[in-house]
C-alpha cells in the first residue's frame, strides 16, 4: 500500500491493486527521485536497506543531484 502523500509519484499505477514489493526497483527510484524526507522515512520501513543500496547503484535513471 502506498501512503496517500506518495500516490502522485504513481500516477500510471492502479493504486488499488498495486504493491510496491512486487516492484522495488521502480518504487524506490520513484521515492529517491520525487521524494522528500518522508517519503524516504516510509521507503525506509518498507524496503531492505541491501534492497535500496542495490537500487542506488544499478539504477541508471536516478539523477546525481
Amino acid at each position: 500500500m502506498i501512503p496517500s502523500n506518495l500516490q502522485t509519484f504513481f500516477w500510471d499505477a492502479d493504486l488499488h491493486t498495486f504493491d510496491p514489493k512486487a516492484y522495488p526497483d521502480n518504487t524506490i527510484y520513484r521515492v529517491l527521485e520525487l521524494g522528500g524526507d518522508g517519503a524516504v522515512a516510509w521507503m525506509r520501513t518498507t524496503f531492505s536497506e541491501a534492497e535500496i543500496r542495490r537500487v542506488l547503484t544499478t539504477e541508471r535513471r536516478l539523477s546525481e543531484e
